[in-house]
């Protein structure tokens, strides 16, 4: 999911084999309600209102799992048991969800819909 804005640069990943979708922000800044929020958008990230077209990837629900990453993510760990836990199904994948960070006593729940990871910024 790329923005209008960055079209131009979004040729590499298409050189490497992406599927790459131009989307535009999900709504127009002036339909928005709280008046701060309206005339501060832009400034609330490094990408303002543009931070929004990641919510376009909750309709690629022809694909088993999407992975939403920003330019600045740094993967340290393999994503496989993550991957693993979210489509296969409870018992295939259970050495996979052993392998899991989780914090504290937590579990998971027998079908994983989505699942967000921490965020280092």
């Amino acid at each position: 999911l790329v923005h209008p804005s960055a079209k131009e640069c979004s040729h590499v990943m298409s050189k490497l084999g992406y599927t790459v979708l131009i989307r535009n922000t999900p709504f127009d800044k002036q339909d928005i309600q709280n008046e701060f929020l309206r005339e501060n958008i832009d400034g609330a990230s490094c990408c303002g209102a543009k931070e929004f077209i990641k919510l376009y990837a909750y309709a690629l629900v022809n694909h088993p799992v999407a992975v939403i990453l920003d330019l600045d993510s740094l993967i340290l760990k393999p994503l496989d048991d993550l991957i693993d836990s979210i489509i296969l199904g409870e018992v295939e994948a259970l050495e996979a969800r052993k392998r899991l960070p989780l914090h504290g006593d937590l579990e998971l729940p027998k079908k994983i819909d989505a699942f967000y990871t921490r965020d280092y910024n």
